[in-house]
């Protein structure tokens, strides 16, 4: 290690001695030839310098002028100033004092600060008292009549700015180092009438403004000085302080007879320019309802002159060799330093140099390492698109060799259509560098040797060279991906069973479709909506794989009755929708249905099953005018269930009486579930009458809705509704409870007459209940009726769901001793089978029968011919309607 540190230390050495050596030899060479240069070029440097200096001063004494201005226009903001004036408000006085107080103690320069009004008496005073602003009292202000350099100030004219000089008296001395004239300057305060009320006085020591040129002097041994108009010098410095006097004859004779100029005296150079404190000032004064211009006439600004002088003594002049020999002492070390850094970097640049190519050659070969393995493909261009490097994945990217592409335009892997706009835009871009494919990530096509087009992402970055650029594409084939988004795309807007178009690619289409119809009159459309009857008797009875397989299967027919351009969708279960685009005619929908019910008749063969289905169809028009697609599929759907009321295998177009009979429909259910909660509802009752004796054998409970607005309505119009919203269960809940206790109450009211019974209708919801025969039970219970004399009066219907389970709950409701009719016998199936397999006590005929027996004889034997039946099997008969006394008459013969 320690002979490795020697020979790798020799170089540095060297190369430090061979670089510092030459050039430590000029700097002391440039040292010597200015020490013997004439140091007369210094009284040079000074005439050509102080003119700059005496302008610097100048500038500082006119800022320091502006800021009294500026400081009396914030204190000419307040309104207490203008009323204090005009009122001789004492304590709005104080208020201003405050002002003023505040005002020049963040001043230091300042020295007093005076309200006068016009009469000249003080109003307000603020001075510094050992550099600390201290604020007279009342009873301390004065008239200042007296004061001869503020005689001026009390005749201001709205334009004019009063500047004096004058000298302190001994009781006024502001503080122990305080000596010399007073600066005045003095503003004209009006107020908003445009009446003056009087001025505002800003004093400041003549020894501050000293201070300002002792700031900015050129030289220490340099002496700066402010001249008044009568040649008096004000804060000249001395071994006593600032003081204020007369200047020597010969220097008050030089600069007497001009504004500006440079000469010599005996003792030196003297530079001098005149300034006009007035004209430095100038500006306007806001706050006291009009704005106030100050200084604003050349006359004003020109009336009061002073000078700026310079004086630089013989010995600043004469002897300056001694500086300049420190300073170029100083300025040799510093270079000297300056080129011992500089050697000693340069030295371990030439180290490192040697370093840093070994290295780059090693990082060379692990990038081309890492370039040759990498998964994503990498060619190089130079800048006329030629190709300089083509790694393995770009090989087994495009299906090319690397020798068959390096030194070939970098087109040979870009498809036809795009070679074109490759060679046009890398000359763009080197002549504009105008962004586009490069420092971007783009997806692009490319072209493989098999000639075949393929989706890359591209990425270029360019790097600068000396001979020219490097263009970099780092390719990465996205085939599968694209592949993948393809599907999630087809899965999103597609139905996974059928592949059919689901309810969003349809309400898609449907937009369209409904902005083509606002922009062309002669452009309409139709949307289908379609419903397959009785598909959960399929689901249910072959099971759902077989339904799935059947829905498959009407989805391929259905597509084969629709042109190219229309849309059949799965809108989700059993439904279906199709969207018929342009088409000429609106009676072209209905064609399309029919050719449906007509493909349907075919039946289907679903794993050995034959299967038959229709289809109700609901038609909406665009003709109707849609502003939004869930409207035609609202109008479409309430057409299908219109066609499926009116017996379903059938299509129905949409009118505006089907919404009217919808939104009243739904209004009605609305008004159904309040009417439950409030209990609207009221039973009637009607008797049944023994044809033999004539008396009363009992009632049958019928139900009556007492609508708030509507009056009574008939069960007719609200039952199937209750029964499909399954409001049902608590109607017939209420009836049964209802009905028992009116019968019980009657029972107790009339004990003498033979025990009446009350028949209560039953819905095949309520019936088929698993608690049904408990909550019978219950209800009997809570009533005190006896089980014998409760009907129940079950429709034909509710046998065919379930005849096993209906057959076990018949006879638990038998065994307590309940009796059972089958209501309406003769509209439904009238299976024989009812009367032996069922414990039926009685059957009730229907109404129909009876309310036209007068003129139909046949219905009159039909009739009897039911009764017989009906007492051979040991039960009774109830017949329905008879309200004439022709029909009583017939049925006793």
């Amino acid at each position: 290690m320690k002979v490795k540190s020697s020979q790798s230390g020799w170089p540095l050495l060297r190369w430090f001695l061979t670089i510092f050596t030459p050039l430590f030899v000029l700097a002391g060479g440039i040292v010597v030839l200015f020490y013997f240069m004439d140091i007369r070029n210094v009284r040079f440097i000074f005439e050509s310098d102080e003119g700059r200096h005496i302008d610097r001063q100048k500038e500082k004494i006119g800022s320091e002028l502006k800021s009294i201005v500026s400081g009396l226009m914030v204190f000419s903001e307040d309104s207490s100033a203008q009323q204090a004036l005009e009122v001789g408000d004492v304590g709005q006085l104080k208020k201003v004092s405050d002002d003023l107080f505040a005002f020049l103690s963040q001043r230091e320069r300042y020295d007093q600060v005076r309200l006068i009004n016009n009469e000249g008496m003080e109003l307000a005073k603020v001075v510094s008292l050992k550099r600390k602003p201290f604020i007279f009292m009342p009873e301390n202000l004065r008239s200042v009549r007296e004061e001869e350099s503020l005689n001026g100030l009390l005749s201001l004219k709205r334009n004019e700015i009063y500047m004096t000089i004058s000298s302190l008296k001994p009781d006024e001395k502001r503080d122990e180092s305080s000596s010399g004239n007073t600066v005045s300057v003095g503003i004209p305060f009006f107020g908003t009438e445009g009446k003056q009320l009087g001025a505002l006085v800003f004093d400041y020591l003549s020894s501050n403004l000293a201070s300002l040129l002792a700031e900015t002097r050129s030289h220490k041994l340099v002496q700066s000085m402010l001249l008044s108009g009568d040649g008096y010098h004000l804060g000249k410095e001395g071994e006593r302080g600032p003081n204020v006097g007369m200047i020597s004859p010969g220097i008050r004779e030089g600069v007497s007879g001009a504004d500006s100029g440079q000469f010599y005296v005996g003792e030196g150079l003297v530079t001098f320019a005149v300034i006009y404190p007035l004209a430095e000032i100038q500006g306007t004064i806001s706050g006291f309802g009009k704005t106030v211009l100050f200084g604003g006439s050349q006359q004003n600004a020109h009336s009061v002159a002073w000078k700026v002088l310079s004086f630089v003594p013989n010995k600043v002049l004469d002897s300056p060799s001694s500086l300049f020999l420190r300073k170029l002492v100083l300025f040799y070390f510093v270079f000297s330093l300056f080129l011992m850094v500089g050697a000693i970097l340069l030295a371990r640049i030439a180290v490192k140099r040697r370093v840093v190519e070994t290295a780059l050659q090693q990082s060379d070969i692990q990038i081309r390492n890492i370039v040759s393995t990498t998964l994503d493909g990498i060619i190089i261009t130079n800048d006329k698109g030629v190709v300089e490097l083509f790694n393995p994945a770009a090989e087994r990217i495009f299906g090319y060799k690397s020798g068959e592409v390096m030194g070939e335009s970098v087109n040979l892997l870009i498809p036809g259509p795009y070679k074109k706009e490759q060679s046009e835009y890398l000359p763009h871009y080197l002549g504009s560098e105008e962004k586009g494919v490069v420092g971007a990530r783009r997806e692009v096509s490319g072209q493989r040797k098999d000639g075949t087009k393929f989706p890359i992402e591209l990425a270029v970055s360019e790097v600068r060279l000396n001979h020219g650029r490097l263009f970099t594409g780092i390719i990465r084939d996205i085939t599968d991906q694209k592949e993948m988004e393809e599907q999630l795309r087809n899965k999103a807007f597609h139905d996974v069973l059928t592949s059919l178009p689901n309810r969003s690619l349809l309400i898609s289409r449907l937009e369209r479709s409904i902005k083509l119809a606002k922009a062309r009159k002669d452009y309409l459309f139709a949307l289908l909506f379609l419903d397959l009857d009785r598909f959960k008797v399929i689901n249910d009875s072959l099971g759902h794989a077989v339904g799935d397989r059947l829905l498959i299967a009407i989805a391929r027919r259905m597509e084969r009755c629709l042109r190219p351009g229309d849309t059949v969708a799965r809108l989700g279960g059993d439904e279906l929708a199709i969207l018929l685009e342009d088409v000429g005619d609106l009676m072209f929908a209905r064609r399309v249905s029919e050719r449906i019910h007509k493909e349907l008749e075919l039946p289907f063969t679903v794993d050995g099953h034959e299967i038959f289905i229709t289809v109700s169809i609901g038609i909406a028009l665009s003709s109707i005018g849609y502003d939004k697609p869930e409207d035609v599929l609202r109008d479409a759907d309430i057409a299908m269930y219109r066609a499926k009321s009116l017996g379903k295998s059938r299509h129905e177009i949409f009118d505006k009486t089907m919404h009217n009979r919808a939104v009243a429909l739904q209004q009605l259910e609305t008004d159904l579930r309040r009417a439950v909660g409030q209990k609207e509802f009221e039973l009637f009752y009607q008797p049944i009458v023994s044809l033999s004796s004539s008396r009363i054998m009992g009632f049958e409970a019928l139900i009556r809705w007492n609508h708030p607005e509507q009056g009574l309505i008939s069960p007719d119009h609200f039952i199937p509704l209750a029964e499909e919203t399954r409001l049902i269960l608590p109607i017939g809940d209420f009836v049964l409870h209802e009905a028992s206790r009116q019968m019980h109450e009657w029972h107790m009211q009339f004990p003498e007459i033979r025990p009446l019974e009350i028949s209560v209708n039953l819905s095949s919801k309520q019936f088929l209940q698993p608690n049904f025969v408990d909550k019978v039970k219950q209800i009997l219970g809570e009533t005190s009726l006896g089980a014998n004399s409760l009907r129940l009066e079950i429709t034909e219907s509710l046998l065919m769901d379930d005849a096993e389970e209906v057959n076990a709950m018949l006879t638990e409701l038998r065994r307590i001793d309940i009796q059972l009719d089958i209501d309406d016998f003769g509209t439904g199936y009238s299976s024989l089978s009812y009367l032996h397999r069922f414990p039926f006590n009685a059957l009730k005929i229907d109404r129909s029968f009876t309310s036209r027996i007068d003129d139909q004889g046949g219905k009159l034997e039909l009739i009897r011919m039911i009764v017989a039946l009906a007492h051979n099997f040991k039960m009774e008969v109830i017949v329905e309607g008879i309200e004439r006394e022709e029909q009583l008459r017939q049925l006793r013969l």
